[in-house]
């Protein structure tokens, strides 16, 4: 909502990865939380959540081998939308502490290991279509990690592209906070109920 699509190589892109990212969220709970009519309904959601990445996951190989110029759309897609999924579960658990979402055993994972379970997938997803990421699987210990990303880093809004600068957490959250150039109208839509009933 906060970034325009520019094309609908972005799209499945985006679904691919950040729809990946998002389902280890509701998966865990799902899995893991002590609420049986939450961990229940996250059941449904999930569905939807691996159809999103699934149908992402698909097009995105589709394009990449299409032709140059589609191959070309992936590429570029991949370069702005795979740092979102790596930053997706925030600051790293040495700096945010032990929240109250696990103490309530609302859920289980903590966000690093969110964030690598989704390294992991997106890696080898990556690794199969033949997409270049900023990340690899270590040979001898099997362990995924990132290279040539900084990490926190901060986006330019403006240009659609990431600083490739690491930063320091307080300015990479600030700059997260501050969104991206379509949240004013997309608030301002919600807050007019522009939607209707339809929206819920």
């Amino acid at each position: 909502m906060e970034f325009p699509v520019r094309n609908y190589a972005e799209f499945v892109v985006s679904q691919a990865f950040l729809d990946r990212a998002g389902r280890f969220t509701t998966w865990d709970i799902e899995l893991n939380c002590s609420f049986a009519p939450y961990r229940r309904t996250l059941k449904k959601v999930n569905f939807e959540e691996a159809y999103h990445f699934r149908h992402g996951a698909m097009w995105t190989e589709f394009y990449y081998n299409q032709n140059d110029e589609t191959k070309k759309l992936v590429e570029d897609a991949v370069r702005w939308i795979f740092p979102w999924g790596y930053h997706w579960y925030g600051r790293p658990d040495d700096l945010k502490g032990y929240p109250d979402q696990l103490n309530y055993k609302v859920r289980a994972w903590s966000n690093d290991t969110m964030r690598s379970k989704w390294l992991r997938s997106a890696t080898d997803f990556a690794d199969r279509v033949g997409l270049k990421v900023p990340a690899e699987k270590d040979k001898e210990t099997g362990e995924y990690r990132i290279t040539d990303m900084p990490y926190p880093m901060t986006f330019d809004a403006a240009n659609h592209d990431w600083e490739w600068e690491e930063t320091t957490w307080d300015r990479a959250i600030g700059n997260f906070k501050s969104g991206g150039p379509m949240r004013p109208s997309c608030y301002e839509r919600l807050q007019r109920e522009e939607w209707g009933d339809q929206l819920w």
